[in-house]
């Protein structure tokens, strides 16, 4: 179940490979608690959470636009005007989400494609569907990946309408 990172490919289903994550993960272990538990993971779980953080990372708004050789259109990056590589800063967001996922166990139903429960080296997790747990995952998740990915993100906006002031959609 090799991931395809080729972004002309019709079965293009990650921005990076296991080894290009296992080096985002380093660089981000220590403000998501450590990467024990990711080193001991097998190669086969490690892309199933490589792509469950391409979901949650094709949930975001970005700014640009997407590339126009992508096939598969439910992917987001590469980015024009960033070029035809998935920056950095993206594999290092991708890296706060795998790592937030495995030691501390959830992470919002959205950001993980409708996914209900996942079973990764031998623990089965069952994901919030909503509500305040849910949220307040997702910002501490978006927060660090923030840190990394901000250059890249559409900045959060105020919107007035009938009724009040919302928040934009993000993510």
């Amino acid at each position: 179940m090799a991931l395809d990172t080729t972004y002309t490919s019709p079965t293009y289903d990650s921005f990076f490979t296991v080894a290009e994550m296992d080096d985002y993960v380093q660089a981000v272990k220590f403000q998501q608690g450590g990467d024990q538990k990711w080193l001991a993971l097998s190669e086969t779980d490690k892309e199933i959470l490589t792509k469950s953080a391409v979901s949650y990372i094709n949930g975001l708004t970005w700014e640009g636009t997407q590339n126009v050789d992508i096939v598969v259109l439910t992917m987001l990056w590469p980015r024009d005007p960033y070029g035809t590589v998935t920056p950095d800063e993206i594999g290092y967001a991708m890296a706060c989400y795998m790592l937030r996922t495995i030691n501390v166990g959830s992470t919002s139903n959205a950001a993980i494609g409708a996914i209900k429960k996942k079973k990764v080296a031998g623990v089965e997790v069952e994901y919030e569907t909503g509500g305040a747990i849910a949220a307040a995952t997702q910002i501490h998740v978006l927060s660090c990946a923030e840190q990394y990915a901000e250059l890249y993100l559409i900045p959060l906006r105020l919107s007035g309408g009938i009724g009040g002031v919302g928040l934009g959609k993000r993510p």
